[in-house]
């Protein structure tokens, strides 16, 4: 609920809560664009990596790309 109100500070902070470990996909995909809003793109980038090594889908894709065109904006066309 606090990421969808946007309020991306919160919510990872309720995730820290919970740990890292008891993390499934769905929060790790959380966690990720929570930092994306933050404009923690390189943490972003780090923790979409980690999850597409795990289990690649289109949420981790889309969120390596949005966050590595945000760190390097000339690689739009890639």
């Amino acid at each position: 609920r606090s990421f969808k109100n946007g309020q991306y500070r919160e919510a990872l902070a309720l995730l820290d809560k919970r740990g890292k470990a008891r993390e499934d996909h769905g929060l790790g995909v959380i966690r990720g664009w929570a930092l994306y809003h933050l404009n923690q793109y390189d943490k972003a980038r780090d923790q979409f990596a980690q999850m597409d090594k795990k289990q690649s889908t289109r949420d981790t894709q889309y969120g390596l790309y949005y966050s590595g065109t945000k760190l390097d904006p000339t690689h739009l066309g890639d």
